[in-house]
């Protein structure tokens, strides 16, 4: 169906480009209370299910789902379903002006969707960035390919 990706797939590109750490984890290595925190903040729907995740700093939070991705920071909640993903950046002057001058240090990923910008979601650094990075591409190339489809 289109806008639903596996978890598979997730996985598996999650665990090619990174790894994950302390607070970020795919769904499947969750604890009982990690799950069942993310899953009730996030809301899911019928046939969703948790692919990958992290719990911050208390309150902070965001879950990939097959379907979307959800995040609060403490002050905002955020949702971005995967076939409206655009764009997902990295603001590299300004992890250079912060001196983060390699990107296993950089944190911070800007979400932007078809109708403008969706926020900024803050991970922990390393592999777990790198690879939620990577997986936020292909999903952004994915749903691409599925709105070309559409207007096609």
């Amino acid at each position: 169906m289109k806008g639903t990706v596996s978890t598979e797939s997730i996985a598996s590109i999650f665990t090619r480009h990174g790894h994950e750490g302390r607070r970020a984890k795919l769904a499947s290595n969750f604890s009982r209370f990690e799950r069942d925190y993310l899953t009730e903040k996030a809301g899911l729907t019928a046939g969703e299910a948790p692919a990958l995740g992290g719990v911050g700093a208390d309150p902070a939070w965001w879950l990939l789902t097959t379907r979307r991705l959800v995040w609060s920071d403490g002050a905002e909640w955020h949702e971005v379903a995967i076939a409206d993903l655009a764009r997902v950046t990295h603001d590299m002057s300004a992890a250079v002006r912060r001196g983060q001058l390699d990107r296993r240090q950089w944190t911070d990923l800007d979400i932007t969707a078809v109708n403008g910008p969706a926020g900024r979601l803050t991970l922990e650094p390393g592999g777990p960035f790198l690879g939620t990075w990577h997986v936020l591409q292909w999903l952004v190339k994915r749903a691409g390919k599925w709105r070309r489809q559409e207007a096609a």
